[in-house]
């Protein structure tokens, strides 16, 4: 009897064959099995067929049929498995896919010598020996190796010149390794030697010859370091025309590169985006994983569909894998921004849901899990269809909702932490009103909304009270009455209390930095705040039904709003970015934060607090949300469109009432819009006392205009005090105006807000100067929270401010007394004063000249304040100016790089364009450079011709051009243009 002892032992192990590999391979390696284990031909049959996998068995039966596989013969399953998963292959294209191919950046050169021997199997080449020869030769990477093997002579046999190559590149490791300078981080580029663009050397010479030890003498050591190489030496240095890898400007190496971040070329390496895993964020679900098979072993993987690649580690591939690794130029971008340079791919079959496919994974050099990304789903054809897309808005809800149910379940909330007591002032006398009386229609209504309020215990039945209030029923959109009560008589007698409440302005100046916002809305604000015993009686309400003791604090009451503004202010006083004006509370996010972990803060405190929100009318970290009449972005604030919409269709005003509803819905943009006061000078004429209302033409002009302005689109940039702080003042013959700006990172200059008003009886009587120092202080006083502990810089277009208001200046006495006054209150500012020219003087009165062209019949003169009076013969709008603008080819091109970037290469034509291209915008369609419009070549004649209508002279005309606008060549041709003139 055989024991397990006597059984003979197999010799090696064979994998499964799987369909798409190839079986040549497969064949000589399961003949070398059998032959190694004395396997005879009939058992190789049934061993060949037990050990292919269920796909290929199916194709393997197919074709044998009629016959069954195990009825061939060994040779003739081969041939049969040959044919069908070896197909002959091209010769030619094997051989142009042979002489493509180049030595890779990691590639030593052995791998490369074996790989070319590899792809030269297919080709058929004659002279195998010297093809191989010339082709290792030749695809070797540019640098010292390549440089000795080329010294060879061309009769060199193979192998040797082979061991030359890699001789040299042992010897380069060598020495790099006793460079002391190799610590010194070697990068994934540094591998593949720097890239020279220049006319200098096209290559360095050896990967040690720039890290070379210096001198250890005391006079090397006190040289200064190369800025071309980082090394100590003399003279010129030979890398001065080298191309930096990093910022691919010549002049220096990589390794001495100042810039922060590399910039990786396109060229070099394919940077794609993948999905990091294995972090530590805390994930709402559990990850879906998959059971595959790849290459006959079972592996757990991770189904990822944010990356477009498939991964395994390389724990995972030394312990299933023998393939050898194919190198990559692909470089890997994580959510986060890091980068993944991964070792290399490989090409596997992967079998999933009885399918077999070739797949191919990157092998990462981390622990994280081994994933199949979008690839491994296009094949297998998975997809999300069935599943509903929710967008972070919705995301942030299903948190909240799940996490903080006690906060939006609905209901009323009860705030925990102190109850509201109402103070009467001494001697209060008790005052009882009865209810009015109530049209039949809206008593059921009423007494439906009293029920409910009775459910809810907002309110209790009472007998009597000493105080007692009516009530208003106010209609809601839904149908259903809204009970408010009227307090007027109770507020008379309640003592003040007074909380400051946030100034709109200072919100808006805290929100700079945040990317994101969420508002979230308390359901019936005031009433989830509790009375005390002792007020609940003040604020009882007498309706038809009897009386009802209020138990909340109620809307109506003087200090309701106080108190409210107080104790939520107090529920979140430590957490950054989160700003409450009344029952409307933001969350600014920035970034770099964590959004959800923000609003899991604020929501934590209202579900200690005790209050509830209406989830329902809460955003989200939102890009763009409405808040307090505006919308805030990202980029600064904006206008509401809809509200925009109503002042777009209001009629021109009929009676005093009318105008000032008017006036008053505009000023609220006021901040949007300089120079407003001297726009609304016409309408404000209209209000003063015992003048006749008469909305003649010029008040239409203005109405229209100011109309015209709000409706474009404008954005203000947050305030921040990291940024450059400039305040520039102008003041006219009626009014005084200020902006206050920023200089942004990328040199341009944006509003922060502007503000202006007219000039008063008795300003209307100052000189030019004390009208300009009068804007100053005007303004400096309106953006006093903003500029106060800052450095800023004030702008006028009055040169004498600077003598008389600058602060290295000391007050001469023979000034008047009012600018004596202004330069005291300006010594507790730290500021400079600057001149700016007149006509460069727009950034407060930019926007009114933009709209000018729009203006439909303007029949009025229009003062300019350089004294110069147009005519209705100036005939050229802007809407000729954007017709032709857009028919410039060369205007058409600025336009298009000022969108995207410029060239590098700039034509003659376009060369005063990039001179000024720092300052040239687009607005409207139109360009222009600061404040002066570009004119088109076809309107520059006509122009010209109208500039010059009232025939002054060369340095006139061009003084009154340079105000308004600008073009190539201008000042040259008004000269011609003057002294062509035949009148003058």
């Amino acid at each position: 009897m055989a024991t397990v002892e006597d059984k003979p032992r197999l010799i090696g192990h064979i994998k499964e064959f799987n369909m798409g590999q190839d079986f040549h391979i497969y064949e000589e390696k399961f003949a070398q099995y059998c032959e190694a284990n004395g396997i005879e031909e009939k058992k190789r049959i049934a061993m060949l067929i037990s050990l292919i996998c269920d796909d290929t068995y199916k194709t393997l039966r197919d074709l044998c049929f009629p016959d069954k596989p195990h009825s061939k013969t060994y040779e003739e399953l081969c041939k049969i498995l040959r044919e069908h998963n070896s197909p002959p292959k091209n010769t030619f294209r094997e051989r142009i896919k042979f002489y493509q191919e180049v030595q890779n950046p990691n590639e030593s050169c052995s791998e490369w010598y074996a790989r070319i021997k590899r792809l030269a199997i297919d080709c058929k080449f004659v002279n195998i020996s010297d093809v191989l020869k010339d082709k290792f030769v030749a695809g070797l990477r540019p640098g010292p190796v390549l440089d000795k093997t080329v010294e060879s002579e061309v009769t060199i046999e193979l192998k040797a010149i082979v061991d030359i190559a890699v001789a040299k590149e042992t010897a380069i490791k060598c020495s790099s390794l006793t460079t002391r300078d190799i610590n010194a981080v070697t990068t994934h580029k540094q591998l593949r030697g720097n890239r020279f663009r220049s006319n200098g050397p096209s290559r360095m010479s050896t990967s040690s010859e720039l890290n070379r030890n210096p001198s250890d003498d005391h006079s090397q050591r006190r040289k200064p370091k190369c800025a071309c190489c980082g090394r100590k030496h003399t003279g010129v240095c030979k890398y001065k025309s080298y191309m930096c890898n990093r910022c691919n400007k010549v002049g220096h190496l990589e390794i001495v590169c100042k810039q922060v971040k590399p910039i990786l070329n396109v060229n070099e390496c394919d940077i794609q985006p993948i999905c990091k895993v294995g972090t530590n964020v805390k994930l709402d679900s559990k990850p879906i994983m998959l059971k595959v098979n790849i290459n006959g072993n079972e592996l757990d993987v991770l189904l990822d569909s944010g990356s477009p690649i498939s991964t395994i580690n390389e724990a995972t591939y030394y312990k299933y894998f023998n393939q050898i690794i194919k190198v990559t130029e692909h470089v890997f971008c994580g959510y986060q921004g890091d980068l993944i340079i991964p070792v290399g791919y490989i090409d596997v079959n992967i079998r999933f849901r009885n399918r077999v496919k070739l797949l191919r994974f990157f092998v990462i050099k981390t622990r994280q899990a081994n994933l199949v990304g979008r690839d491994f789903m296009q094949l297998f054809n998975i997809n999300f269809s069935g599943l509903n897309v929710i967008d972070i808005h919705d995301h942030a809800s299903v948190m909240i909702t799940r996490e903080f149910p006690e906060v939006v379940n609905g209901g009323l909330g009860t705030f925990k932490y102190a109850k509201i007591t109402l103070k009467l002032k001494v001697n209060a006398i008790p005052s009882h009103s009865r209810p009015l009386p109530v049209p039949l229609v809206l008593k059921p209504k009423i007494e439906k909304e009293l029920d409910r309020l009775i459910a809810n215990g907002i309110i209790t039945p009472v007998i009597s009270s000493d105080w007692s209030s009516q009530i208003i029923p106010v209609m809601r959109s839904n149908g259903t009455v809204r009970i408010c009560g009227n307090y007027i008589k109770l507020n008379k007698e309640l003592e003040d209390v007074f909380y400051p409440l946030p100034r709109i302005d200072d919100i808006y100046a805290s929100l700079s930095g945040n990317s994101k916002f969420s508002k979230i809305d308390l359901s019936d604000a005031y009433l989830q705040f509790e009375l005390s015993d002792d007020s609940k009686g003040l604020v009882t309400i007498s309706t038809h039904k009897g009386l009802f003791r209020v138990n909340r604090m109620p809307f109506g009451v003087k200090c309701s709003g106080f108190y409210f503004q107080k104790h939520i202010e107090q529920l979140f006083q430590g957490i950054p970015n989160v700003f409450i004006f009344q029952d409307d509370i933001l969350v600014g996010h920035r970034e770099e934060e964590n959004e959800l972990e923000i609003l899991r803060e604020v929501f934590d405190k209202l579900a200690k607090a005790g209050l509830k929100v209406n989830v329902d009318k809460c955003k989200f970290l939102q890009g763009e949300i409405k808040y307090l009449g505006f919308v805030l972005t990202k980029q600064g604030l904006a206008k509401d469109k809809e509200k925009l919409q109503a002042i777009n269709v209001i009629p021109y005003p009929t009676n005093m009432k009318e105008l000032r509803s008017f006036i008053g819905m505009v000023n609220y943009y006021s901040r949007f819009v300089p120079k407003m006061s001297e726009l609304l000078e016409p309408l404000y004429i209209l209000l003063r006392q015992g003048q006749e209302f008469k909305f003649d033409e010029g008040c239409k002009n203005a109405f229209d205009r100011l109309k015209s302005i709000i409706m474009t689109d404008q954005v203000l940039t947050y305030f921040d005090p990291g940024l450059p702080i400039y305040i520039t003042t102008d003041a006219s013959k009626t009014g005084m105006s200020g902006v206050l700006s920023h200089i942004m990172p990328d040199g341009v200059e944006r509003i922060v807000a502007c503000v202006s008003r007219t000039f008063t009886k008795a300003e209307l009587n100052y000189s030019t100067v004390h009208r300009e120092a009068l804007a100053c202080i005007f303004a400096i006083k309106k953006f006093h929270d903003y500029i106060f502990g800052q450095n800023f810089t004030i702008r006028t277009d009055q040169k004498a401010l600077i003598a008389i208001l600058g602060n290295n200046k000391e007050t001469n006495q023979t000034y008047a007394n009012r600018l004596k006054r202004y330069a005291l209150y300006l010594s507790n500012f730290s500021y400079k004063i600057e001149h700016i020219k007149g006509q460069k003087n727009v950034i407060a009165d930019c926007f009114s000249r933009l709209t000018i062209g729009n203006q439909a019949d303007n029949n009025v003169d229009t003062y300019d304040e350089n004294g110069l009076y147009f005519t209705d013969t100036s005939i050229i709008d802007i809407s000729q100016i954007q017709s032709e603008t857009e028919k410039d080819e060369n205007l058409k091109l600025v336009m298009e790089y000022l969108k995207s970037s410029w060239p590098n290469e700039i034509s003659s034509e376009l060369k005063p364009f990039h001179n000024r291209r720092l300052e040239l915008q687009t607005i409207a369609n139109c360009l222009f450079w600061g404040h002066k419009i570009v004119v088109p070549l076809k309107l520059q004649k006509q122009v010209m011709l109208d500039l010059h209508a009232s025939h002054q002279g060369i340095v006139r005309s061009k003084a009154l051009a340079r105000s308004y606008f600008w073009f190539v060549g201008m000042d040259k041709a008004i000269e011609q243009m003057c002294k062509s003139c035949v009148a003058c």
